[in-house]
């Protein structure tokens, strides 16, 4: 995105500088780092300002021994910020200093200043835990902190994996494995946001905790891929971008293009940040064209 009041000489010498091409530029206003304007000035006028609400608190866990202990009985789905992100927090602290966890993977997009989750790592490394950290450094305007995180962690013993080239890993993952009963059995969170304490009380997203090996497998398959040990990973459980993702997307909404025409009640509704891939975008006017009832929340989008 490019100021669209810049010069024509200016925007042609970032074009050849930068070998952009067309498809990669988006006129837009002056400012694009939004979320400076968290900073802004705060008067505290309560007539201005929505009634706080307080994240409920989960208590689930407080019939089993531990987090590990609740996820391998049960399925635990979270609801942010509705619900608290402190039991995401209290997963890795506890797998930090726990004798029996070998192992902790996962994937660093934003995570909070002064991160309660790095720190946990941290602590893992200390305990002699293998910890292997995905660092997403084409994180928009978050390159510099992960950039650090990655550098101190890796000092403290992680195994560091950057971004691969023309790949934008957007996916929250993380995998523990934890030694019982003489094997190795594998837990995973998988979220629609951030690892990060400080968003969580903003933006709504949901979290996931499972010990299915059917998912928690093909996880350790992916992260397998991103550190270049496997090539060619197949996908039945989970949906991942540049593999099923997509394809799984335009078979679900021709299924409901297809309850339309028979008659059936048909409805999509979808929750994304940006709604900008040509195909998707033309299956969901075709899915509208056909009856189909279609309800889209989003942040941005190019339609």
């Amino acid at each position: 995105m490019y100021d669209k009041n810049v010069s024509k000489e200016f925007l042609n010498f970032l074009k050849e500088s930068l070998s952009l091409k067309k498809e990669d530029l988006i006129s837009g206003a002056r400012y694009h780092n939004f979320s400076d304007f968290f900073n802004l000035p705060h008067h505290y006028v309560k007539e201005l300002e929505y009634e706080k609400l307080r994240p409920l608190t989960i208590k689930i866990t407080d019939s089993f021994k531990n987090i590990f202990d609740a996820v391998s009985k049960i399925d635990i789905l979270l609801h942010y910020p509705y619900q608290s992100f402190d039991q995401v927090i209290k997963f890795f602290e506890t797998a930090s200093s726990d004798e029996n966890v070998k192992e902790i993977k996962i994937t660093l997009y934003r995570a909070a200043k002064n991160s309660a989750i790095v720190r946990a790592l941290l602590n893992a490394l200390n305990n002699g835990i293998k910890v292997t950290v995905f660092v997403e450094i084409k994180a928009r305007f978050d390159e510099e902190l992960n950039m650090e995180y990655a550098e101190v962690l890796k000092n403290a013993g992680a195994e560091i994996i950057y971004s691969i080239p023309g790949l934008k890993v957007h996916a929250k993952l993380a995998l523990i494995k934890r030694k019982e009963n003489n094997s190795l059995k594998k837990y995973c969170y998988l979220s629609t946001g951030n690892f990060n304490e400080n968003t969580s009380n903003i933006y709504t997203d949901f979290g996931f905790f499972t010990s299915d090996e059917n998912i928690t497998n093909e996880i350790s398959d992916l992260f397998k891929y991103l550190g270049g040990r496997l090539k060619n990973p197949e996908f039945n459980h989970i949906l991942v971008a540049q593999f099923n993702m997509k394809k799984e997307f335009l078979k679900l909404i021709g299924n409901e293009i297809k309850n339309a025409s028979e008659g059936k009640d048909a409805s999509i509704l979808i929750k994304l940040n940006s709604l900008e891939d040509k195909k998707m975008i033309e299956k969901l006017y075709e899915a509208g064209d056909a009856g189909v009832k279609i309800n889209i929340i989003v942040r941005e989008s190019a339609v």
